[in-house]
């Protein structure tokens, strides 16, 4: 059986601040584990479901806003994270 190719959050880390949500409360409220979380900012890879599940409570939160937690950090996203910190 073929294993799922995993993929990278890049953009994680933009879309948590910019959605003012700490590390702890996006885990709670997606339901993903915090140190998932931590490892996905910091350049861990994971499988496509749980980018999906992290998107749409993203997305939810801001639902005018399309995410694609996959996607580089644009130098407006990277100023964001840097002002934010």
């Amino acid at each position: 059986m073929k294993r799922e190719q995993l993929v990278a959050t890049p953009s994680l880390r933009y879309w948590r601040l910019w959605a003012a949500h700490s590390q702890a409360t996006l885990a709670a409220e997606s339901g993903v584990s915090l140190s998932i979380i931590r490892r996905l900012e910091h350049g861990g890879r994971t499988t496509s479901a749980l980018v999906q599940q992290l998107t749409a409570f993203l997305e939810h939160e801001w639902s005018e806003q399309s995410i694609d937690l996959t996607q580089p950090l644009t130098d407006k996203q990277r100023d964001y994270i840097g002002s934010n910190e």
